[in-house]
């Protein structure tokens, strides 16, 4: 059987091409194996834990923290644009100057540069978009909003479209459950809880995956990026392997969180009234952009709806960017210490 390890890595793809055969086998070292032993442990009873204090739970669930922003789709489309721009510009740019596109290192480069390059830019347009559109600015986007002791306060800024039968725009009701800043979690345990679960549920779900595509014959549709075939051909420099390294790691996650956490899951808040709402949207679509590696789609709805709840917790798109950061230098590491044959 193909190692999980070996398609984990497809969580940061965009692009695909073909995967290793179920004759290839990947090999981890056993320090390896018995850390992913524990760590899906505790997931599994973190797990068991949340759900019986829902099931015995007689009071109103935690509830959400809001932001006060005033994220229209206009933001998201402006984002939209300026990413799909600055892609073609690079792709353009690097086609025009490189000569020897089916090089590994060309192709490595070539994502690389219109990947992370355009990743890089997307966040700064962000940056700037969250000093006009978030109460308190790019402070208040990065690290949650300030303790504010009234929740009328709070809710001032969110507005959308009303469910009523006229269909206008109109200020939202607060959902029941609330709260004020005052309460919410800490930022670091919330990042610990949420990276075991995602260390530890999300290989599991990307090889429950794997199994079902292999007993329906779909092995044809499992896909790997050519980033992560350069990283394991070794005919890459150091300062390459390098930069895919910061670019899985570092730029990608602050970028896609930004985004999608920052911008997306902020406007759906204030559209459709919920957060709950929000968070699974928002994982749905964070899911499918990445459909060339299928095996990968229920992993990656799990790891947004991860993150999704952890950056409702606590206002602080810093801790699903850290959480994002923490699951792709984990996957790199493994992929790094396998041994393929």
């Amino acid at each position: 059987m193909i190692s999980v390890p070996n398609f984990i890595l497809a969580i940061i793809a965009k692009n695909a091409e073909p995967a290793p055969t179920a004759d290839v086998i990947v090999t981890l070292p056993a320090a390896c194996w018995v850390i992913d032993v524990i760590i899906l442990s505790l997931a599994i009873l973190i797990t068991l834990r949340f759900v019986t204090q829902r099931l015995r739970q007689t009071s109103p669930a935690d509830a959400w923290l809001v932001r006060p922003n005033s994220v229209r789709e206009d933001v998201v489309l402006w984002l939209l644009i300026i990413f799909f721009l600055v892609q073609m510009s690079f792709a353009e740019a690097f086609a025009s100057l490189n000569s020897d596109q089916e090089d590994i290192a060309s192709r490595a480069l070539f994502g690389f540069i219109t990947g992370s390059g355009t990743q890089f830019v997307a966040a700064m347009a962000c940056l700037l978009l969250a000093s006009k559109r978030f109460v308190g600015g790019v402070r208040a986007f990065l690290f949650g909003p300030s303790i504010v002791p009234q929740i009328s306060i709070l809710l001032e800024p969110r507005v959308g479209f009303n469910p009523d039968s006229s269909g206008t725009r109109a200020e939202l009701q607060p959902e029941p459950n609330i709260r004020t800043n005052q309460n919410a979690p800490s930022k670091l345990s919330m990042i610990f809880l949420v990276l075991i679960l995602a260390w530890g549920l999300c290989p599991l779900t990307v090889e429950a995956t794997i199994l079902f595509m292999q007993k329906f014959n779909l092995e044809s549709a499992l896909n790997e990026h050519p980033t992560l075939s350069a990283l394991q051909s070794g005919d890459l420099s150091i300062a390459l392997v390098i930069s895919l390294w910061g670019g899985a790691a570092v730029i990608a996650p602050i970028a896609e969180e930004f985004f999608f956490r920052g911008f997306v899951q902020t406007f759906l808040v204030n559209v459709l009234g919920s957060s709950a709402k929000a968070i699974v949207a928002t994982a749905f679509v964070f899911a499918m952009i990445h459909f060339p590696q299928p095996q990968a789609v229920p992993a990656l709805f799990l790891l947004a709806v991860l993150l999704g709840y952890a950056y409702e917790k606590t206002g602080s798109v810093m801790v699903p960017v850290i959480i994002h950061a923490g699951f792709n230098l984990k996957t790199l590491i493994w992929d790094s210490l396998a041994t393929v044959t």
